[in-house]
This record gives structure tokens, sequence and C-alpha cells, in this order.
């Protein structure tokens, strides 16, 4: 349920229509974007090459702080406070669902998670042969639902078959969309293909978060709060145009991935500016459209609460590349050091445990027993309970980025071929530090 498969880049076909690079090339506006967005590519490559090359000499990292139950406590508060907040938005206003709108839909991903019966039995049935998964889960599956919200079996399709999503059932949530919105159309009301794409990224991404929130509490073994109350009085969506937050249109890339999504540099000022956007985490997170991040910015507020939500695992989407070198506060040591014993080759702590109390969460969450055998190995092994929020975080927060990649469709190899030669140039400075602290045993030589 939680992993992230990458697949080959396609191959470019010149002038393809899919590809936008003729668009950058023709439009002004485009051309100005594409530099903002690769000056802020350039500053974070630089950055990994600095942190990379000062490993390379120094073998210099980070090292996460020792804990204490004064760190724990904190630790699990900041967890839940940043859930609480995502709950609070995800039955709020969105971009462009109302709050009654999205807090329906929110609560039939959120109860189905792993509990719908009918979703439980059909995975373990298999789809039946020739039928269409959008059609088989709209007509075949049994669901136990909680809402009489439209788009319900979206939302339990979402949230409990990641596995089947793929172009033709986004295809499907977009021409669903479409006929709501041609039957329930307000005056004044006219949307097009880029807000209907939108309004699939949105849905998608609020189910995905549900899917995190659910995630977490399943691995920390933490008591899962109930939805908050949606707002009593019904809160219009934010936007009525992609243009009333970008420049331009919604951008596509067949060859990287079916859903569209925004450049950085496209967010309108007066949208960045508001209190509860970070745009330093906008721009590095949508900078590129290889970054699984910029995987939801086609609905940019609904797309900070995902980014938001990487600070479950104290894991700041800007210090994503920084492996080695990092800001000082704590808070950043433990996912950080995770990410850079795995770029750097070595055995990842509490690995085996980690791993399994993530199966254990993803086969099926309703084995509660296998899930706590998992948590209780794991705190052994480590010695602290903070160890399992850590881990519980991770789990999270790949749940909820796989889930939005899958819908939207990731063919991308660019991030695997770049960690590979990071751990390569780090295994070569691993080899040199070696050979002239001891000549000798580098060479397998005996000294006399």
């Amino acid at each position: 349920m939680f992993s992230l498969t990458v697949q080959s880049s396609a191959a470019q076909i010149p002038n393809s229509p899919a590809q936008h690079c003729t668009v950058l090339q023709e439009d002004p506006c485009k051309k100005v974007e594409a530099v903002m967005a690769a000056g802020t590519r350039g500053r974070a490559a630089m950055q990994l090459a600095g942190d990379v090359i000062h490993n390379f000499f120094t073998g210099y990292c980070q090292e996460a702080m020792p804990t204490s139950t004064e760190r724990e406590a904190i630790r699990q508060k900041n967890q839940l406070d940043v859930i609480k907040l995502i709950l609070e938005h995800v039955v709020g206003p969105g971009d462009f669902f109302s709050s009654d709108e999205r807090a329906e839909f929110a609560a039939e991903a959120y109860a189905a998670w792993g509990t719908c019966k009918g979703c439980l039995a059909a995975k373990q049935q298999g789809i039946t042969p020739g039928v269409p998964f959008a059609q088989y889960n709209h007509d075949e599956i049994d669901h136990v639902y909680v809402t009489d919200g439209p788009f319900r079996d979206i939302a339990h399709a979402i949230v409990n078959h990641q596995q089947m999503l793929d172009k033709p059932f986004f295809d499907s949530v977009v021409e669903r969309i479409e006929e709501y919105r041609s039957k329930n159309k307000a005056a004044g009301e006219e949307y097009g293909p880029n807000e209907i794409n939108a309004m699939a990224i949105e849905l998608a991404t609020v189910a995905a978060l549900c899917s995190g929130v659910r995630a977490f509490f399943a691995a920390s073994g933490l008591p899962c709060p109930e939805l908050p109350e949606k707002p009593r009085v019904c809160q219009a969506a934010h936007f009525k145009s992609v243009s009333n937050y970008a420049s331009g249109s919604l951008n596509t890339n067949m060859a990287i991935a079916w859903g569209p999504f925004l450049y950085a540099s496209q967010l309108r000022e007066d949208v960045a500016a508001r209190p509860d956007f970070d745009k330093t985490t906008w721009m590095f997170a949508t900078a590129d459209d290889s970054a699984p991040t910029s995987k939801a910015s086609a609905a940019p507020l609904t797309c900070m609460d995902f980014l938001r939500f990487a600070n479950v695992m104290y894991f700041p989407v800007e210090d994503a590349t920084r492996f080695f070198k990092v800001p000082g506060e704590e808070s950043h040591a433990s996912a950080l050091k995770l990410a850079q014993d795995a770029v750097r080759g070595e055995p990842l702590p509490l690995h085996t445990e980690i791993a399994a109390l993530a199966a254990a969460v993803a086969a099926n969450p309703e084995n509660a027993q296998e899930a706590q055998d998992a948590r209780d190995a794991l705190v052994s092994a480590a010695g602290n309970r903070h160890a399992l929020l850590d881990a519980a975080g991770i789990i999270a927060w790949f749940a909820t980025i796989t889930t939005v990649v899958d819908f939207s469709g990731h063919y991308n190899s660019k991030v695997i071929v770049i960690l590979d030669r990071i751990a390569s140039i780090l295994r070569a400075g691993r080899t040199l530090r070696g050979f002239f602290k001891d000549p000798f045993e580098s060479m397998g030589l005996c000294k006399e």
C-alpha cells in the first residue's frame, strides 16, 4: 500500500501534444517561469552537491540526538498538532470544493480506509478480468458507505485500492466531476478542463491525507480521533478558476505523468502571501515536474496541506536534499538521519522492525494484533518509544505521497538515478579516506 514504484521515463517524442516543451518555447511567460523554476532547482542542486562533496572528504553527517521522555512527549504533541490542523482543513473549504463537499468526501475516505468490507473482499477475490477498475469499483464492489456523497466510491478506490489507480481511473474521475458540475452549476459558474482536472487532484489529495492520518494512528497505536465537525454554515470554495491562483494554464507532461501540475513560479503573489501558505516550501516542492511533491500542485491550497503533512515525520520538504548538513534543530535529525543512511548505503537503523510495522499496517489495518506485535518489536529494539513515533510518521507520509503519485501518475527514474550516483560518490569517498588513513589495509596488504 505504501510503496512507491518508479518506472523509466517514456521516450520523448518530438512535437508530441502530450509534452509542454513546445509551449515553453512559444510563450514568453513560460520562459520566465522555466528560468525561475530552474533557479530553484539549481540552488537545491548546489546545496546537495556541496553537502556530498563535504561528506566525500570528511565523512561528516549530522547525528541524531539522544532521546528523552520530554523529547518523546514533544514529538508526539507536534505530530498530533499537525494532524489536527490537517483534519480541520480537509473538512473546510478547499480550492474548488465547498466545506460541505469536502467534508462529505473526507468522511467517506476516512471511514473507508482499511475497514470497508466490500473493499477488503474485492482485494482478496481480485478484479473481474476485462472490466475497467473504475466501473468495477462503482458497480460490483459492495461498499460500506457512510455518506450519500456523489464521489463516495471514488474515495473508497483511492484509499483502499491504490495499486489499481491508473490513467483510465484518473480519466473516469475527471468525467464524474464534469458531470457533477454540469448538473449542479450555480449561476455564473463556468468550469473548463483546467478547473475540472484541478478538482480531481484536490479530491485525490484529500483522500490521500485521510489515508496518511489513518496510517499514522494504525502504526503508532495511538487512539485515532474522529473527523472534526464541518463548518455549521457551508463555506464556499476559495477559487472559481485556475486564473484565480495561477498565471497561465495547468501543465501536463505525459512523458512523466498524466495528471496536471503547476510550475512553482506560476502561483499568483496574492495566493503565495496568504498567512496559511509557505512560499519557500511551495517553490522547492513544485520547481520540477519530475518531483513527486509536485503532483498535488494543481490545487495549491490542498497541496500546501499535503506538503505540511510531511512535518508528521519532522522532515521539512525544503530540506529533502540536505542529507548530511541540515539545520541544527533537533526535530529534523531523525528522518534526515534515515535518509542519509539510505543514500550512504549503510544499514538502516531498525530497518527490519520498521519494515515489519509498515507491512502490518498495509496488509490489513484490521489486524490489530500483528500491528501491535510489530510496534512492540520496534520499541524493544530501539529501547524507546520515540523511534515508534518516528516510524509512524514516516509510514504516514509515504502512505500519503504514494497515493497522490499513483493517482496522478509518475514515470520518472530521475530521483533514483541521482541517489545511485550520490551513493557511488560516497562509497568512493569512504575508500579514499580509508586509503589515506591506512593505505596498507585499504589495499589488502599486511604491514611489516
